[in-house]
């Protein structure tokens, strides 16, 4: 079965004990689809990147390797073998 590669780093590997995580797709679908199956999974990532209905701001997402504009999550049309990346807030100083 086709399916989405998401890859995640830092504490979000923490969390899905994975750098990343198939989640099967039979067609095209939404990127908030895929990340409502993703948040089903793992209960955890939800309330560690979403801040109510909207993902926190210092998160990134790419998709196929370009930035997502959050606003765009639910509207986006992801496709059988995309990669989508969430990374976290990079740490330093």
């Amino acid at each position: 079965m086709p399916s989405v590669r998401v890859k995640v780093f830092a504490n979000l590997r923490e969390i899905t004990n994975k750098s990343e995580v198939l989640i099967p797709v039979n067609s095209n679908t939404s990127l908030q689809n895929i990340l409502n199956q993703l948040f089903e999974i793992y209960p955890e990532l939800k309330a560690e990147i979403m801040d109510g209905k909207m993902i926190k701001d210092h998160y990134r997402l790419f998709l196929n390797g370009s930035q997502v504009e959050t606003i765009k999550v639910e509207t986006l049309e992801v496709y059988p073998d995309s990669t989508i990346v969430i990374l976290p807030p990079a740490g330093g100083g």
